[in-house]
């Protein structure tokens, strides 16, 4: 074959073998292109962080765990409320809530405990369900921590450390109570503290133990700290207010506005047991109240007359407070150039009877928002 021909024939062949392989290519990099809007990792600077309220494990919750088994909180109908959240789901949410009953070896796991919340120990699984494969925050600063005093606080922080789940705003002293919690995730840096408006340093059957009080100048000093370690959000959580009051008074909200003038990013607010108002200023969100997340206060509170403080049970025919109906609230944080936003929160809920999570009508809970929500947060 004359070697003009040779050359040809290898010329056209490379070029046949050049224009499969763009095409190939070109194949390839549309099989990229549909798989960008497809099913994605959370962004690695973006966190879901979903709040709650108070969750106490001792009394009635005890008493029915105990007798029926310490898996039995979402066994009902197999419905647990942070499944509303896909976060939750995926395995991919911060999750933060109050503990409002340390654990004791010696429980008061009785229906009609009074006010001693002491939990047995067996109770931490229902935390690991809360949990699920995601991250639990607890606070310890509330005004149960002391229940079983300094014993109580000691063999708490064991058992939570046993099952992994960080803690803060209580300590066996000063220095361990108002040690902040820094959480690192997917390029975030969060900082949590806690107080709680009767909390002391102090010693009970010679055992000190301490929680942080709601005390301004420490939470301003607490907020320096935090911004000296590069937190991207300072998060607090304060455990005050009126109980079975939805509006938050004067004083509430003076001091949730002082302490976002002064850094903070979020301000959570507990104890009251029942949803609380939220607020938006300086284009942060203050969550006064999320209620009671697990609680045996599932019978709600007689009411005199229509005030803006209760709502209509029709099962009991009655005007109640809603004790029973657990707030949860998932925030979207994203980090940028221009610093950290935050999301609105997204709101879901629940009804709980007897320590157990039943399915509530979106009708009661947009009722719900509509009374506690000031501004359009939703």
């Amino acid at each position: 074959m004359p070697l003009k021909i040779k050359l040809i024939f290898i010329s056209l062949v490379l070029f046949i073998l050049g224009t499969s392989l763009l095409a190939l290519q070109e194949k390839r990099d549309l099989k990229s292109d549909f798989n960008f809007f497809g099913p994605q990792k959370p962004s690695e600077n973006s966190i879901s962080l979903i709040v709650g309220g108070d969750i106490m494990l001792s009394r009635g919750i005890g008493r029915w765990a105990k007798r029926e088994g310490y898996d039995r909180t979402f066994a009902n109908s197999g419905f647990n409320p942070l499944t509303q959240f896909p976060s939750y789901n995926s395995g991919q949410a911060l999750m933060f809530f109050n503990l409002e009953s340390p654990f004791s070896p010696t429980d008061n796991d009785k229906a009609q405990g009074g006010f001693l919340f002491r939990a047995n120990s067996g109770n931490i699984q229902i935390l690991k369900d809360i949990r699920a494969n995601n991250t639990l925050l607890l606070s310890l600063a509330n005004n149960h921590t002391n229940n079983a005093g300094g014993q109580g606080i000691l063999f708490t922080k064991e058992t939570l450390k046993n099952a992994n789940i960080p803690n803060f705003g209580a300590g066996m002293d000063k220095d361990e109570a108002q040690t902040l919690l820094k959480v690192k995730k997917n390029g975030l840096n969060l900082c949590f503290q806690a107080y709680s408006y009767d909390g002391s340093f102090y010693a009970h059957n010679k055992i000190p133990f301490a929680r942080n009080p709601l005390n301004k100048e420490q939470i301003l000093s607490d907020l320096e700290k935090m911004q000296k370690l590069n937190c991207d959000f300072k998060i607090l959580s304060l455990h005050r207010g009126a109980e079975y009051k939805i509006k938050a008074n004067s004083r509430q909200k003076q001091l949730a506005h002082q302490l976002i003038d002064q850094g903070a990013d979020l301000i959570i607010g507990n104890h009251s047991h029942i949803p609380g108002e939220r607020e938006i200023y300086k284009d942060k969100i203050i969550l006064y109240s999320l209620g009671n997340f697990l609680f045996d206060q599932d019978r709600g509170k007689n009411a005199s007359g229509k005030t803006f403080d209760y709502i209509r049970d029709f099962d009991k025919k009655r005007l109640t407070v809603p004790t029973y109906i657990p707030l949860l609230a998932e925030l979207k944080l994203t980090k940028t150039a221009t610093g950290i936003h935050s999301s609105l929160p997204n709101f879901k809920s629940a009804e709980i009877k007897k320590g157990q999570f039943i399915r509530l009508n979106p009708q009661t809970l947009s009722g719900i928002l509509e009374k506690i929500s000031p501004q359009t947060l939703n």
